[in-house]
């Protein structure tokens, strides 16, 4: 059964091995208030689901084989042109989605104004830039999408 806490925990775990540094699963479990065999679970849907690569050494904990740069709402302002930065006016950032496409029509449909932009780090049923659903970071691509009222 998946529940928005594993889905929590599991992009948790991510964000913290995104580094390319070797995290224990003891400090992982104590760090999120989960037990030892949540976090080897979510490891292994990490690996599965979001097609993560995890390497693990007794003694020295978890890593993923290559880090990675996960979507950061301030680093994504701050090298906005002055030109975007007036056209913006809200940038949602998810860790999951079905579409983001299908995300900002609803939020265009609720009254969301023109340079409301979505990001998601995966999505499940989205076209992404290679035309099929996964993890963005891994594709190399990240499908911009803003809406134009």
């Amino acid at each position: 059964m998946v529940t928005s806490t594993n889905t929590a925990t599991r992009y948790k775990i991510v964000r913290l091995l995104a580094d390319g540094r070797f995290h224990s699963g003891e400090e992982m479990a104590a760090s999120f208030s989960v037990s030892r065999a949540a976090i080897w679970k979510q490891l292994k849907v990490i690996q599965g689901e979001l097609g993560l690569q995890v390497f693990a050494v007794r003694g020295k904990g978890y890593r993923l084989a290559h880090p990675l740069e996960l979507l950061d709402q301030e680093q994504i302002e701050q090298n906005l042109t002055p030109s975007a930065r007036l056209q913006l006016t809200q940038i949602d950032i998810e860790s999951r989605l079905d579409s983001t496409n299908s995300y900002l029509t609803k939020a265009g449909a609720d009254g969301a104004a023109s340079g409301h932009v979505c990001l998601a780090e995966q999505q499940s049923a989205g076209k992404g830039g290679e035309g099929g659903s996964g993890f963005t970071l891994r594709q190399q691509c990240l499908p911009l999408l803003a809406v134009a009222l």
